[in-house]
């Protein structure tokens, strides 16, 4: 399936076929054996299968893949998407491959014609701001100023039906990691359940 988009793109897919012991070993060995530099996963789709899978194969993929890292769940077209909401926890922007995911933040919006709503702290915002000039990036980006990260309503209540949120992590033992922030995509899933979803995991 994915060979065939991938042909409709020009867009040439290597197939690879691995033997091991759980999905999450698999994935971290071949990331490291064809030196990967992204890996994307996709979201659980079974409902009650979430927490065994976040709980162990998702959870040592995030702790043994030292690559950047996608989460994504897409449940609708991207056709259909007005606004990509960027959440940034604090000291994002210390970690080192924070600027890669910038740019491909905004290569994302570019090619959705959306701007980017950033909500995060006013520091982190003026470094993305800092890096999006870096880079010349053209996109159109807002803010939007969070204190309390704790707790999310002063996210949820603004977030619309037609917003793909992009929620920027962070592993253990990072700068901006933050363990409120573990339980996370159960807590993401049945507060925006009609969003299309990605989280990210820097280097």
């Amino acid at each position: 399936k994915f060979v065939i988009q991938g042909s409709a793109s020009e867009v040439k897919v290597n197939t690879i076929a691995r033997i091991d012991h759980n999905p999450a070993s698999g994935i971290a060995r071949t990331s490291k054996e064809i030196m990967s530099d992204i890996v994307i996963i996709g979201w659980p789709r079974k409902t009650g299968f979430l927490d065994k899978i976040f709980g162990e194969n998702v959870d040592s993929i995030i702790n043994n893949v030292d690559k950047y890292l996608f989460i994504c769940r897409f449940v609708k077209p991207f056709v259909d998407e007005k606004r990509l909401v960027f959440i940034c926890p604090p000291f994002s922007e210390r970690e080192i491959g924070f600027p890669l995911l910038i740019q491909k933040v905004a290569r994302l919006a570019q090619e959705l014609s959306i701007p980017v709503i950033i909500y995060s702290e006013y520091k982190t915002h003026q470094s993305i701001l800092q890096i999006v000039n870096n880079l010349k990036l053209s996109t159109k980006m807002g803010f939007k100023s969070i204190l309390e990260w704790d707790e999310f309503a002063s996210i949820t209540d603004d977030i619309r039906p037609l917003d793909l949120i992009v929620f920027n992590l962070a592993r253990k033992g990072s700068v901006s990691y933050k363990s409120t922030f573990d339980r996370l995509p159960q807590k993401i899933e049945k507060v925006f359940a009609q969003n299309n979803l990605i989280l990210l995991y820097s280097l």
